[in-house]
């Protein structure tokens, strides 16, 4: 063995049935979003599939289409709005259900439809404060035209928290009332629904009272949700491992990695990993929001580094080996103090985010 991820077909079906049990009849869609945050699009889906979830919801028309493909008895959402006409063609000869941002994306949809004597099933996306597509709420006489249109089903409608990790939860409540309210004025127009969402990973388990008649659920899948929002029964899906490639004696005083930030205060053995930064090892998402707030939490968490810099806690044989110095892109090295039976070849856990695993990693269900 290289390096691969191993994923419990266990954990998955843990993490559906606590899902289940949180959501009682509401519909989940899975949303497999970045090769599905990293398992792997077709046979993540197919563990979910045969777990009895049958909705999903996928960002990119050319998933939407490949999982059809190996899934045809599956329902897909594809949440994004497609403005091409090509691609319309494309997701309605595949029975892909769309989502809708506008009249005249719907009617778009609509005459293409008509043109393939079919009828399309659509989501009304609403834009609650995401900003990035959706009608706006005040646009009820647009939705209304939307939905009315020959060839369509208006199956649903959905929106997207844009702070659901926030510890305050006025923003999603605020989102969660301009949500249901659009939907309150087109009941009066005789406009319903089958299904309505608007929860995400995060928003299943912290708000209850939004689950309507639908969710969609990610990161809640693979055991990664926000800690705040209580979801303590979830498994975190997948372990990393690599192997031991070469073992070391330093000697005191000696540098370790690039830009020698760790330098041995004895004689130290050392474990070379065959595992680094470009295989996805300790990659986080880039700091990205600039409120003069975000600014001083991220200056003071980089502050508190000069004083306890961030190690990668690794295993092999059940012990536990801490990383030194910078990872490199390839290789880490570990303190192999505490693993007095280590070997070259024998295999390393290490802690990883699937989301930021390279493709190039097998992944290997079990």
């Amino acid at each position: 063995m290289d390096k691969k991820f191993v994923i419990n077909k266990s954990d998955i079906q843990n993490n559906i049935s606590v899902l289940r049990e949180k959501v009682g009849s509401a519909r989940i869609y899975a949303v497999l979003k970045g090769n599905a945050y990293g398992m792997g699009l077709i046979p993540f889906a197919k563990e979910l599939f045969d777990g009895g979830i049958g909705y999903f919801a996928l960002t990119s028309l050319s998933d939407c289409i490949t999982l059809k493909q190996e899934l045809p008895d599956a329902n897909i959402l594809l949440l994004t709005p497609c403005h091409i006409d090509g691609d319309i063609k494309a997701a309605l000869s595949n029975d892909i259900t769309l989502s809708a941002d506008s009249l005249k994306n719907a009617d778009a949809i609509s005459k293409i439809a008509q043109k393939q004597n079919k009828t399309a099933n659509i989501h009304i996306k609403i834009d609650t404060g995401m900003g990035r597509y959706g009608f706006l709420p005040s646009q009820i006489a647009e939705i209304k035209s939307a939905c009315r249109l020959d060839s369509i089903n208006a199956e649903g409608i959905f929106t997207h928290l844009h702070s659901a990790f926030n510890k305050k939860a006025g923003p999603s409540l605020e989102q969660f009332s301009q949500f249901t309210d659009v939907i309150d004025k087109l009941k009066t127009e005789d406009i319903t629904f089958e299904v309505s969402h608007i929860c995400n990973s995060t928003a299943i388990f912290r708000f209850p009272q939004m689950h309507l008649t639908a969710v969609r659920a990610g990161s809640a899948l693979i055991g990664r949700v926000n800690t705040m929002s209580g979801a303590s029964k979830l498994c975190k899906v997948g372990k990393l491992y690599g192997q031991i490639i070469d073992i070391r004696t330093l000697p005191q005083g000696h540098n370790i990695g690039y830009a020698a930030l760790h330098k041995t205060k004895a004689s130290q053995k050392i474990l070379c990993v065959n595992v680094g930064y470009a295989d996805g090892v300790a990659v986080t998402k880039a700091n990205d929001t600039f409120r003069f707030i975000d600014i001083l939490r991220y200056g003071f968490n980089d502050f508190k580094l000069l004083f306890k810099p961030t190690l990668l806690v690794c295993t092999t044989n059940g012990k536990s080996a801490k990383s030194l110095g910078r990872i490199g892109m390839t290789n880490l090295v570990l303190d192999g103090s505490n693993c007095e039976d280590a070997k070259i070849g024998d295999l390393v856990e290490i802690p990883a985010n699937p989301i930021y695993l390279s493709p190039l990693i097998q992944r290997e269900y079990k």
